[in-house]
C-alpha cells in the first residue's frame, strides 16, 4: 500500500474515535405537576448498562450551570457547593429529587449521560413550579337551566344533592365531562378531588323541576 494511502486511512480513524455519538433520553417528573412547597422527582429512564457518569445542569449546558454529578460505578455523587443538600436528593440510576420546592426552582433541567460504550446521551425538561393553589374550579349543569362554577379542595369529598318539586320522580341521569356515569341516584358524592377534575363539567337531568343544592 502507498504511503500517501496508509497516511489518509489513519487519519479517518482518529477521526471517528474523536468524534460524540448522542442520543435522546427521557426525563419525567414524578409527580407531573409541580407545587410550592411540594417535591419532585426528576426521573432518568435507563439507558444502557455501564454508564460512567450523569450530570446535571439548569438552564443550559455550560460548565457554570452544571450543579450535580452522579458516578454510579463509583458510588460518587457530587452536589456543587451553592446547592443546599437537603434540597437537592441525587439518587445511583441517576435521578434527582428536588424538595421543598420554590418558584426558583422552574426552570430548564438537562442530564448528559455517559457511557463506557461511547454513545452518550441528552434529555432536557422545563418544570414550572405552581404557586400554592389547592382549589380546582367544577361547572355544574342542569336541565333545569341552572349553572354554576363551584370551587373545591384538592382531596376533599364533596356531594352533590338533587332536590325535585315533580311527584312522582321519573329518573336521574349524571353525566361527568360527556360521559355517562353509572349512577341514578338523587344525589352523586365524589372522593379525593384531584387535578384530574379541574374546569371539568358535571350535568344531571331529572324531572321537569329541579333544584340542586
Amino acid at each position: 500500500m502507498a504511503p500517501g494511502r496508509w497516511f489518509l486511512f489513519t487519519a479517518s480513524i482518529l477521526s471517528s474515535w474523536g468524534t460524540t455519538i448522542w442520543a435522546q433520553v427521557a426525563i419525567t417528573p414524578v409527580p407531573e405537576r409541580a407545587t410550592v412547597g411540594g417535591n419532585i422527582m426528576l426521573l432518568v429512564h435507563s439507558v444502557q448498562k455501564y454508564v460512567l457518569l450523569f450530570r446535571w445542569f439548569r438552564g443550559s449546558r455550560n460548565s457554570t450551570d452544571q450543579f450535580s454529578i452522579i458516578r454510579p460505578g463509583d458510588r460518587l455523587m457530587e452536589l456543587n457547593r451553592k446547592e443546599n443538600p437537603d434540597h437537592i436528593i441525587m439518587h445511583r440510576n441517576g435521578s434527582l429529587t428536588l424538595k421543598n420546592l420554590s418558584s426558583r426552582d422552574s426552570g430548564l433541567y438537562i442530564v448528559e449521560v455517559h457511557t463506557l460504550a461511547g454513545i452518550n446521551f441528552l434529555g432536557e425538561r422545563y418544570i414550572r413550579v405552581h404557586g400554592e393553589h389547592t382549589k380546582l374550579t367544577l361547572t355544574l349543569e342542569s336541565d333545569y337551566n341552572q349553572d354554576s362554577t363551584i370551587e373545591l379542595k384538592i382531596k376533599s369529598t364533596v356531594t352533590f344533592h338533587c332536590i325535585t318539586k315533580s311527584h312522582p320522580v321519573t329518573s336521574y341521569h349524571w353525566t361527568f365531562n360527556g360521559s355517562s356515569l353509572d349512577h341514578t341516584g338523587d344525589q352523586l358524592t365524589l372522593h379525593n378531588v384531584s387535578w384530574a377534575h379541574q374546569d371539568m363539567l358535571l350535568s344531571l337531568q331529572a324531572g321537569p323541576s329541579l333544584q340542586l343544592s
